[in-house]
């Protein structure tokens, strides 16, 4: 049975650590692999500047995932995981970070020289298994290059075009029967199907789900949803009116 790796691996893996696997780099690659996990991991808990120096490793683990003893309070927000086997496996899934830290992570950092191609390939795995249970694993648009790599990968014409794409989209709402008249909306506007896309994959703007009303000349429940801008969404937005405050031509 042949498998497609590029189903397993998750974008961010596919990108960063890939191209090293394929050149036989298994040690920087399974290296980068736990590396991608560290700083997601901060990255959601919001561990910045001097926090961020200090806390790696299986030391950050423990600060993240462990409980709250002693009266001492936490500088960091602990993190609820996303288990697709079932919420009640948080404990366990949390489990799995420590041991994966504990052995491959510190390895990787300190020595590497034992991590053959299996081995590395199973580390991408597995690294592509926690971006996932941190809501991670999607390309970010810092990985495509920025704002620059955005208008680059959506054919935007400029920083204009994308940041009135994402006004459009904030609360616009959608009954899920007639998704149609978004595409309308969206095309009258002047904006394409592949700008919408990237915009969704690189995780700037979710489709949220709100309420189920119900139609008494039907009998049948219709979807209502909108668009919302996620934190790195809203964080495109003012980075564009900062630089066209700067650069207004």
């Amino acid at each position: 049975m042949n498998i497609d790796i590029d189903e397993i691996l998750s974008p961010k893996i596919k990108k960063h650590c890939l191209p090293l696997y394929l050149e036989g780099h298994y040690d920087c690659a399974s290296h980068k692999a736990m590396v991608l996990v560290e700083l997601a991991l901060k990255d959601k808990a919001g561990i910045t500047g001097d926090d961020s120096k200090k806390l790696y490793g299986i030391t950050l683990i423990k600060e993240l995932f462990s409980e709250n003893k002693g009266g001492k309070q936490k500088k960091t927000i602990p993190l609820k995981l996303r288990v697709p086997l079932g919420d009640e496996q948080q404990e366990n899934a949390k489990r799995m970070f420590s041991g994966v830290f504990a052995y491959y992570r510190n390895y990787c950092a300190h020595d590497g020289r034992k991590i053959t191609r299996e081995i590395c390939l199973r580390i991408m795995i597995i690294a592509s298994e926690l971006l996932d249970l941190i809501d991670a694993s999607s390309l970010s648009y810092e990985d495509i290059g920025g704002i620059d790599g955005i208008l680059k990968f959506g054919n935007f014409e400029n920083r204009l075009v994308l940041y009135n794409l994402l006004k459009f989209l904030e609360n616009t709402w959608v009954l899920d029967s007639d998704i149609n008249s978004f595409y309308e909306d969206l095309y009258e506007n002047g904006f394409t199907d592949s700008q919408f896309r990237l915009l969704t994959e690189i995780d700037l703007v979710r489709y949220v789900i709100n309420d189920n009303n119900y139609d008494f000349d039907t009998g049948d429940f219709i979807g209502i949803g909108n668009f919302e801008l996620t934190d790195s969404g809203k964080k495109v937005l003012r980075n564009i009116e900062i630089i066209e405050k700067l650069n207004p031509n």
